[in-house]
């Protein structure tokens, strides 16, 4: 405890009289969390004790009614990097209250955005089962998933009823034997590309990752110009538009994409394993965007299937199959991309792209192949 009086010795009646401001705080050291926190008082004209307010610039320091400074100085971090590319160590990000509240938010609408892909997959599941498999393959799955079962003894209750989660379960278990493994695949059709309705169910799965990663990031309501995409492996080094989520008053032909190279941006991500910002990153992109577009973010998503070699026998690293972006029309949107970068976006992609590869496995370099046949778009732009 600290305390600050000044009184005049001389005259006792004065003194007595408090009237002369005295002060006094007393501290409280979280050592955890490195943090001391300060409350502050000082007399009033009666010469009682309140809280005092003057050292109290913020509103925050109001409301709680003390001042919070850290215990030690280089232990504290009160901004944020921002990634940078090969041979960069990105940009620091102050953080301010409308930030951190941003930030916030943003985390609570992420949640939401997996519990919707969560919902997304499962009915997925059940109309692809329902319609996909006749009562023969119904057969031989339950059949090899109740020998699974015997042989692990974790036979419960609710896996001895015959549903479409027990389907699903005997679905993952066909990896254990060559007859299994060539069933899955009939059922998804992989069958050398002679079915194509595992990567039309795809295609629209990237879809939904745009449209309800917009839907709950962006606020309709604002009108703001942004725009949620993948690109895909068009050949050699060259990558295309695969889907992309506007908002419903764009045409989506003055929003389309053009084919680019595998550089700037999207190899630096890729190279580094982690999304990258434009404004943060400026020195690496030659190829500038259009004018209606503030700053964006790309993002490689970081499943195991994500990369393209040409043979077995080439090393390194490879490069992508599929690549995502964000690229937003106002500066008031920079959080959103500072969000993403923090979040580390391509780790969440990866999740609910591996979520879905868990049932449904694809041979992404065929996926791409079949992309390259059947997506179509116009554009009424050039670049990107």
């Amino acid at each position: 405890m600290t305390g600050i009086g000044q009184g005049d010795a001389e005259n006792d009646r004065v003194r007595a009289q408090h009237t002369r401001k005295r002060l006094y705080a007393f501290y409280v050291f979280n050592i955890e969390l490195n943090s001391v926190d300060i409350y502050s008082y000082g007399t009033n004209a009666e010469g009682n004790f309140k809280p005092d307010f003057d050292l109290y610039t913020k509103n925050i320091e109001e409301n709680q009614k003390k001042i919070v400074f850290p215990i030690n100085m280089q232990k504290t971090m009160p901004y944020i990097w921002l990634t940078g590319g090969p041979n960069s160590t990105g940009k620091a990000c102050y953080l301010s209250d409308e930030l951190l509240d941003r930030f916030q938010e943003y985390e609570i609408r992420m949640s939401n955005f997996r519990k919707e892909m969560c919902d997304l997959l499962w009915r997925t599941r059940v109309l692809y089962f329902d319609d996909g498999i006749d009562e023969s393959k119904i057969k031989t799955i339950i059949e090899i998933w109740e020998k699974e079962q015997e042989k692990t003894k974790e036979k419960t209750k609710e896996e001895q009823e015959i549903t479409v989660d027990g389907i699903l379960y005997a679905h993952l278990m066909l990896e254990k034997s060559v007859q299994g493994q060539q069933l899955m695949e009939e059922l998804v059709g992989l069958d050398k590309g002679k079915n194509s309705r595992v990567f039309d169910d795809f295609y629209a799965y990237l879809t939904q990752i745009c449209a309800i990663l917009r839907n709950n990031l962006v606020d309709e309501e604002k009108k703001t110009l942004v725009r949620f995409h993948f690109r895909f492996r068009l050949k050699d080094k060259m990558y295309s538009q695969l889907c992309i989520s506007i908002p419903p008053e764009c045409k989506p032909e003055t929003m389309n994409m053009q084919p680019m190279q595998y550089d700037d941006l999207l190899k630096a991500s890729y190279d580094v394993g982690h999304s990258l910002i434009y404004s943060v990153n400026k020195s690496l992109v030659h190829t500038e965007p259009k004018k209606r577009w503030k700053n964006f973010i790309t993002a490689i998503p970081s499943f195991d299937g994500n990369r393209y070699r040409k043979n077995r026998r080439e090393h390194g690293k490879g490069i992508p199959f599929i690549t995502f972006g964000v690229s937003v029309g106002s500066s008031d949107l920079n959080s959103l991309l500072y969000y993403m970068d923090f979040h580390s976006i391509e780790r969440t992609l990866a999740d609910v792209i591996e979520d879905y590869l868990e049932y449904f496995p694809i041979d992404m370099k065929a996926f791409c192949e079949w992309a390259r046949e059947n997506v179509e778009y116009t554009s009424d732009e050039g670049g990107v």
